[in-house]
């Protein structure tokens, strides 16, 4: 695993935390880490702040990995462009916004997308 704060490792900053976990689970799918050395280290790839909130919340104490990323996406729900974009206020906004007739093909793309992973939520 690339060492936190350097050239090569990714840091959380507290925006888009979604994509900050899908980034640190595939490198840490690479490394072979276990559930528990991902608790253990995710909070290394998190600004200061972050980190020792981290450290505060009971998933972590507990080694649960599942429940550290459910608690944080809860924590930076606000700034997470996919929990946001996946929504059905996102949706109708989307589909009530004007548009010219050449951004109908990426408007469809959108729709379509978005409402998928709405109706898998059901």
């Amino acid at each position: 695993m690339p060492l936190p704060h350097t050239p090569r490792a990714f840091l959380f900053t507290g925006t888009n935390v979604t994509d900050f976990f899908k980034r640190f689970e595939d490198m840490a799918t690479d490394y072979g880490l276990s559930d528990d050395r991902k608790v253990r280290r995710v909070q290394k790839y998190c600004e200061f702040g972050i980190a020792q909130r981290i450290q505060d919340l009971d998933s972590y104490e507990e080694k649960d990995w599942k429940g550290l990323m459910k608690e944080m996406k809860a924590i930076y729900k606000n700034v997470n462009i996919d929990q946001q974009r996946y929504t059905r206020a996102y949706l109708t906004t989307l589909a009530y916004k004007a548009r010219g007739e050449k951004k109908i093909d990426l408007y469809n793309r959108q729709f379509r997308s978005i409402a998928k992973k709405l109706i898998k939520k059901r």
